[in-house]
């Protein structure tokens, strides 16, 4: 099936000595930062993340940093931040960080979560095989790809996540490209039709 071209989802690489985090610490119901859920009110002043010590040599924390919460939690630089910020995207909040590397000292205490909770209804089920979770219903176990629904996209801000796969950040092929333009390190976009849940 073929993609609206215009979107593409969220994703990280830690090639090239680049870190990679850790699940977060300190933060309770950490789940639902890949859920699409306000987290700002009351979010701990000491939530962190510290480098992987299975790779003790990648030290250098890049603009999107990838952490074993996955791409649903995307961890953005400043500058990525205020690129994001210019796409005006609805429903976004940045929730500071404190990221440590492998000897325990600060990495980083400039980045932040990028936390999207604006959730629009737009998966096309029928093109996706989906298997939904027999324990929750409304939640998707598996599919073979994302597809998305061209009449439910009018209108859809630049960075979102889809109902019934939260744990994926979508992004408008418009504010990838600028991404990618800017050379911001870290980032990687797939193609929808590469998606699997």
């Amino acid at each position: 099936m073929t993609q609206p071209a215009n979107y593409v989802a969220w994703g990280t690489s830690p090639l090239g000595g680049l870190a990679t985090l850790l699940p977060i610490e300190n933060v309770s119901d950490a789940y639902e930062l890949s859920e699409g859920v306000s987290r700002a009110d009351g979010f701990p002043s000491d939530a962190a993340y510290r480098m992987n010590p299975s790779f003790p040599r990648d030290v250098v924390v890049p603009d999107a940093v990838q952490s074993r919460g996955g791409g649903g939690i995307p961890i953005v630089s400043p500058r990525l931040r205020e690129l994001i910020e210019s796409f005006d995207p609805p429903d976004i909040e940045y929730l500071p960080i404190t990221i440590y590397d492998h000897k325990g000292r600060v990495g980083s205490d400039e980045h932040v979560i990028a936390n999207s909770y604006h959730v629009v209804d737009c998966l096309d089920h029928d093109a996706m095989g989906i298997v939904w979770n027999p324990l929750d219903p409304m939640a998707i176990m598996t599919c073979e790809r994302v597809a998305l629904d061209p009449d439910a996209l009018d209108g859809t801000p630049a960075l979102f996540r889809a109902k019934n796969l939260e744990k994926r950040v979508l992004v408008r092929r418009d504010l990838a490209d600028a991404i990618g333009e800017a050379g911001m390190s870290g980032v990687y976009f797939y193609e929808l039709d590469d998606v699997r849940a």
